[in-house]
């Protein structure tokens, strides 16, 4: 069946067209006249079935929302182009560690921390901070350049630790090395950090804690409840990115 050649607005769309155009010329409300009609003979059919998703990358809906990943500015790369007020340490409590870029893990990444000896860094994730289950496991993994130790520890935003500790050997010299470990959260909490100390100076980059409970089980993958809502909805699509405006910051 054709659909109609012209359909008529909503009584509130023609009300706020007829209020739009009383402002313009300042006509009393008994004076105002005004309709819109639209022309569907150009108009595509969708089919009912054609059901999907629309995602936007805004608002921390990648990193920070779907993306499993905890660490917020894990690479240490964050910078005013990226948002103003954005710097190398951005998310990350850091005494006794700056930025640095000569001889990088990875020239496309080039800002790492160097971390005096002592040193603390503590990082706070996304909004409110890192969510943490009682019981579950967490897969932390940085890259590390020097000879020291790095103790690791999940903690509430108190700085109450959360998990017990662990220590990771460095003794990597003057080669990039990855280091690798696992802490297990005791509590409940979505206000969580990660804490790492030095015993002595030390280069960190790529620093990550992951869950290890992901959608579908995956390494580097999706957080499982969001991506099991969306896999729930069954859709025929997902539109990504769906499309940028010209926002400004």
């Amino acid at each position: 069946m054709k659909p109609p050649t012209t359909r008529a607005v909503t009584a509130a769309a023609a009300a706020a067209v007829a209020l739009s155009s009383l402002t313009a010329s300042g006509a009393s409300a008994a004076e105002a006249d005004a309709g819109i009609s639209v022309d569907l003979r150009a108009a595509t059919d969708i089919s009912d079935d054609l059901y999907g998703l629309f995602y936007e990358d805004i608002n921390h809906a990648a990193d920070g929302g779907l993306y499993a990943e905890l660490v917020q500015n894990r690479s240490f790369e964050y910078s005013p182009a990226d948002l103003g007020g954005y710097h190398a340490l951005t998310a990350w409590a850091a005494t006794g560690v700056t930025a640095a870029t000569a001889d990088p893990l990875n020239d496309r990444n080039a800002t790492y921390a160097t971390a005096a000896a002592g040193a603390t860094l503590v990082n706070s994730g996304y909004n409110t901070g890192m969510a943490f289950d009682a019981g579950d496991d967490y897969d932390l993994s940085f890259w590390a350049r020097g000879a020291t130790e790095v103790r690791a520890v999940l903690t509430d935003a108190s700085g109450a630790a959360i998990a017990d500790p662990v220590t990771v050997p460095i003794s990597s010299g003057g080669e990039w090395t990855k280091y690798e470990a696992e802490l297990e959260a005791d509590t409940d909490t979505t206000t969580g950090r990660l804490a790492l100390t030095t015993t002595s100076a030390v280069d960190l980059d790529m620093v990550s804690l992951f869950p290890e409970d992901t959608f579908k089980g995956r390494d580097n993958g999706l957080r499982r409840d969001l991506a099991e809502l969306i896999d729930d909805l069954d859709p025929s699509f997902l539109r990504f990115p769906g499309g940028y405006s010209d926002l400004q910051h």
